[in-house]
């Protein structure tokens, strides 16, 4: 279901920003979150572009520019994050008509992964940054 780091960098992010949502500095520049964060600035760049087009940061521009949340962390779901960057997928790719195996037979294997990935989106819709970052909090030796 998740093919790359995109949605974990998207979500390091987006906890990068909830701090400076109750600050002065609000924005928060690419460079400075590739940089804490241990990421290429244009990767970090691009990811927060996909952020920014899915509505989850808004972005300024100039010297004082950066970005922002768009929306409470109680409200952006972690599967908001996973689709903004686009790592979903569909639980199984159609197999070419060569294959050895049954429709029957493929198709309950497809039913499998197709309620894997239901289940696996459907918690990922019912859990907020903000419950994250209270999961985190309450993790033993965090502080």
């Amino acid at each position: 279901m998740f093919r790359t780091k995109a949605y974990l960098y998207a979500t390091l992010a987006l906890l990068e920003l909830i701090p400076r949502e109750r600050s002065q500095e609000r924005q928060e520049q690419a460079q400075q979150l590739a940089q804490r964060l241990g990421v290429p600035t244009a990767y970090m760049a691009k990811v927060l572009t996909q952020l920014a087009r899915a509505g989850l940061v808004q972005s300024a521009r100039g010297p004082r520019g950066g970005f922002h949340l768009a929306r409470p962390p109680e409200t952006i779901t972690l599967f908001d994050v996973v689709e903004a960057v686009g790592t979903t997928t569909h639980a199984c790719e159609p197999l070419e008509a060569s294959h050895e195996l049954e429709e029957p037979i493929l198709a309950r294997i497809r039913a499998i992964f197709e309620e894997v990935t239901g289940r696996a989106q459907q918690f990922l819709r019912t859990r907020t940054l903000a419950d994250l970052v209270a999961r985190i909090a309450a993790a033993p030796g965090s502080q």
